[in-house]
């Protein structure tokens, strides 16, 4: 599993997977600010098999 970046990235764009080797791997994402069908296509996109999306902010 890698995560994309730990700053402020949330998958939405495919910029958010520059400099990471996601090839054969699972992205791990965090939630919010576009569809996780999004999400899913860029972690694709950037290699991905699979992406498993988190929940990031405590109570939601």
């Amino acid at each position: 599993m890698v995560p994309v970046d730990a700053d402020t990235s949330t998958g939405c764009e495919v910029t958010d997977f520059e400099g990471g080797d996601y090839d054969g791997r699972i992205a791990l994402i965090q939630h919010g600010f576009c569809t996780f069908a999004q999400k899913a296509a860029n972690a694709a996109t950037a290699g991905a098999v699979a992406a498993l999306i988190y929940n990031n902010i405590p109570g939601r």
